[in-house]
């Protein structure tokens, strides 16, 4: 296996995991935004909604690889509101940074195995 295709099976795999983590928070809600179990108001759970339907768009997005700095963008952008929405519910958002982090990684390494372009 090359390290290409081992870069893009892990790629696979992170976006699996996004988008069923995502689909989860837009079928059931998330704790934070409700207030640890308090019941949220109606534009909280829209805006949840919004931000994991948008974070599954991105994510898909991220597959394919010349949307990748815009959907990797897109993604830490996301992952930085949730941070907020989360610290602000008194929440512990440390996994958001990993998922940037992932991101960062992976968009670093699979640039760095492109061949350079000749001028």
């Amino acid at each position: 296996m090359s390290p290409q295709i081992a870069l893009y099976a892990y790629r696979c795999v992170y976006v699996a995991f996004i988008v069923w983590a995502s689909a989860r928070t837009f079928v059931e809600g998330w704790p934070a935004a409700a207030g640890h179990g308090a019941g949220s108001p109606a534009h909280m759970a829209l805006f949840i909604r919004g931000l994991a339907a948008t974070e599954i768009a991105a994510a898909l997005a991220f597959l394919w690889l010349p949307a990748q700095l815009w959907a990797g963008g897109l993604l830490i952008a996301i992952f930085a509101v949730a941070t907020a929405v989360d610290f602000l519910h008194g929440g512990v958002p440390a996994r958001f940074a990993y998922y940037s982090a992932a991101v960062v990684i992976l968009v670093f390494l699979t640039r760095a195995a492109q061949p350079a372009v000749a001028a």
